[in-house]
């Protein structure tokens, strides 16, 4: 491992090409081709050319969807590639399987991924400047094919056209002060939240603190193999629909308001979910009652109070083997939920075809049982009962409210309505009565 920092720009510029076209990681990424471009500017010695590629590499290290946590583009980037982006290591580590290829492979582009951290925009500018003030000095020759030919092998590009007289004149003759963006900006730490933060935050200190990264092979491995690999690291919730996993967003996973209003639903609800995360058995779930009784609510609240839980929301029940194979492939336990579905509809071979670490949860207005799974309802509410959980609410919120205006707006709630008594309707009651005592 060469310290890019510490070498003389013309050794740095003869290190990064090589490191640049080892990394199968960098080779396949969207910064590729502006940081290719960038190496042949330099090596040309092209002023213009320098400075154009090197802010079309900075906009794209800048506008790339990843994480800032180092303080520095560069380095985001690359820890970005290696922990973030579900490549053929990361996969095999969270499936639990060995691949001594893929394991070879991955040191090697930990070895080089590690000296390319040392890089930095300073050293970068430093290199751009000293490889122009040195073209500068020398006169340009027009080289010859075989030279033009050696330079785009060596920066991983393609040969073009030898520059005309005139061309080579312009450039050597741009005598303008060129400007370059920096790539730092900040201290490192977490800007945002990601499901797999607590071992996220120890492997990205460990890295940034010492550039041998292939020292890390087996934190690395571990890391995948205990926390899955690519969208599975930043989300703990995702909408399955037309053959695509979509992350749901945080505010889907809100928690329940206290007080619960069907507290020994949720007690049969947890104790189903710890046991299955605690590997002790998998009782797949039934949840029946009409609508705004809270069934999907209560589902989406347990990512909340089970971190280490993943949960899959769809209403689709066939074809989904694909999604299966995916769920099958990572370390973590997953919740299916089959929202308002009839259990009529649900296919009588799903259980064959599910992965062990799914257990399957189906709501539905329909009174109807499912043999395999435990059924748990959720009845409309009595009028007392109604009342009550209303009068709960506000005293959690610390609203003053006697009991008598409290049963005088669920009997008119009830009168207007003409509908079921529901959970839903009940904190929207409670939050219009909140509202008049402000």
């Amino acid at each position: 491992m060469r310290d890019l920092k510490n070498c003389e720009p013309r050794e740095a510029l003869t290190l990064i090409a090589p490191l640049v076209s080892q990394s199968l990681l960098l080779r396949q990424s969207d910064c590729s081709k502006p940081l290719r471009a960038l190496l042949s500017a330099v090596n040309t010695g092209d002023a213009l050319l320098c400075c154009d590629a090197y802010h079309d590499l900075t906009a794209c290290l800048l506008n790339a969807p990843v994480r800032r946590v180092s303080g520095d583009l560069w380095h985001d980037y690359l820890l970005h590639l290696l922990l973030c982006t579900p490549h053929g290591f990361a996969r095999q580590a969270a499936a639990g399987t060995e691949d001594g290829a893929f394991y070879a492979a991955m040191r090697v582009e930990l070895a080089v991924l590690g000296s390319l951290s040392t890089l930095t925009g300073e050293t970068l500018v430093h290199m751009i400047e000293s490889r122009l003030q040195s073209a500068r000095l020398k006169p340009r020759q027009a080289r010859d094919n075989i030279e033009l030919f050696s330079t785009a092998v060596w920066s991983g590009g393609t040969a073009r056209a030898l520059p005309t007289p005139e061309d080579q004149k312009a450039s050597a003759a741009f005598t303008g002060e060129l400007h370059f963006h920096g790539w730092h900006y900040g201290e490192p730490g977490l800007h945002d939240s990601y499901a797999a933060d607590g071992a996220l935050e120890e492997i990205y200190a460990r890295l940034l603190e010492n550039p041998l990264w292939e020292e890390r092979i087996e934190d690395v491995r571990c890391f995948f193999a205990s926390y899955g690999c690519g969208v599975f690291l930043k989300s703990r919730a995702f909408r399955y629909q037309d053959n695509r996993l979509s992350p749901l967003p945080e505010s889907a996973l809100a928690q329940l308001p206290e007080p619960v209003c069907f507290p020994a639903q949720r007690e049969q609800i947890t104790d189903a979910l710890i046991r299955f995360m605690q590997g002790e058995g998998t009782t797949h779930l039934l949840l029946n009652g009409g609508a705004g009784m809270g069934k999907t609510a209560q589902i989406l609240s347990l990512p909340y109070e089970l971190p280490e839980l993943r949960l899959v929301e769809t209403r689709a029940l066939t074809s989904l083997d694909a999604l299966f194979a995916l769920l099958a492939a990572q370390p973590l336990k997953f919740l299916l939920l089959l929202d308002d579905v009839s259990p009529a509809a649900i296919p009588t071979d799903l259980l064959q075809t599910l992965p062990p670490n799914v257990l399957v949860c189906v709501t539905t207005r329909e009174n109807a049982p499912l043999e395999w799974a435990q059924r748990i309802a959720f009845p409309p509410l009595k009028a007392e009962a109604f009342c009550r959980f209303v009068s709960e609410v506000l005293e959690e919120g610390l609203v003053l409210c006697d009991h008598a205006s409290v049963q005088n707006a669920c009997v008119d709630h009830q009168v207007d309505a003409r509908d079921q008594l529901s959970v839903s309707a009940a904190l929207r009651l409670a939050e219009r009565l909140r509202v008049q005592r402000l």
